[in-house]
Order: structure tokens, then sequence, then C-alpha cells
């Protein structure tokens, strides 16, 4: 198994947060029948940004339900 720098660590784990919130998203918005931005533009995103528009999902999602 190749050595991992802590460096690459970090930037693996927030590649793999970034995934996860960019798949919430999408699923919210499959939820919400409202379109799925494309992946490409939700990765272009930060991290601040997804978090946000996740909890705003989640709210119209809840608030409908």
């Amino acid at each position: 198994m190749p050595y991992v720098t802590s460096v690459e660590r970090h930037g693996i784990e927030q590649g793999i947060e970034q995934g996860e919130l960019v798949g919430q998203i999408r699923l919210y918005q499959q939820l919400l029948g409202q379109p799925e931005q494309p992946r490409d533009q939700l990765l272009s995103q930060t991290r601040e940004v997804l978090q946000s528009q996740l909890n705003e999902l989640r709210q119209a999602y809840n608030a409908s339900h």
C-alpha cells in the first residue's frame, strides 16, 4: 500500500466530503422534482456553498412533507 501524506489524506477526505454533499443535493433535487444540477457544476462550488444549498433543499423537502 503506498504511503499517503497527511496533506494527501486531507485532500482525499475533502474530496469524499464534497462528493457526499453533491450526492445529497442531487437526491433532494430528485425528491423535490427539481432538475438535477450537473455534477461538474456542483463540484466547482466551495464546500460552504454546497452545504448552504443542501440546507435549503432539506428545508424545502421537510416543509413539503
